[in-house]
């Protein structure tokens, strides 16, 4: 049986094997799967229920070898950024809503920060 690797990270699953047309044909099968043509692999979002999707697509057809990925989340420093104030007061959850909504949507930290600081201002007032 054929060896697929299966790569946890904080938002997505990543899936490589070796270029087989029956695996490729599986792996569409999911409608969540996309290729990622610059990194070579097939990229799924992460939870629960597309780990049982992925067992039952390949039961039978290959092994699944899960690595968990040693990349963590970069954090965002709410300190240096001056955001301290408005999260101790009622603001803060409104900003730390839209910080997770930029973070789902894959906002590099840099935007995230400066997006954030404009919130802050525009709230401060």
């Amino acid at each position: 049986m054929t060896e697929i690797i299966v790569e946890f990270d904080v938002e997505h699953i990543n899936i490589r094997f070796l270029y087989d047309e029956k695996l490729i044909q599986s792996m569409k099968t999911i409608k969540e799967a996309r290729w990622n043509p610059d990194k070579k692999i097939w990229v799924l979002p992460n939870d629960k229920t597309m780990v049982d999707l992925l067992f039952e697509t390949f039961k039978g057809v290959a092994w699944l070898k899960l690595i968990k990925s040693n990349k963590k989340e970069p954090e965002i420093n709410t300190k240096k950024r001056g955001l301290g104030k408005v999260m101790n007061g009622k603001r803060g959850p409104a900003i730390l809503e839209f910080i997770e909504y930029l973070k789902s949507k894959r906002y590099s930290p840099n935007t995230i920060g400066t997006y954030s600081d404009a919130l802050q201002i525009f709230l401060g007032y």
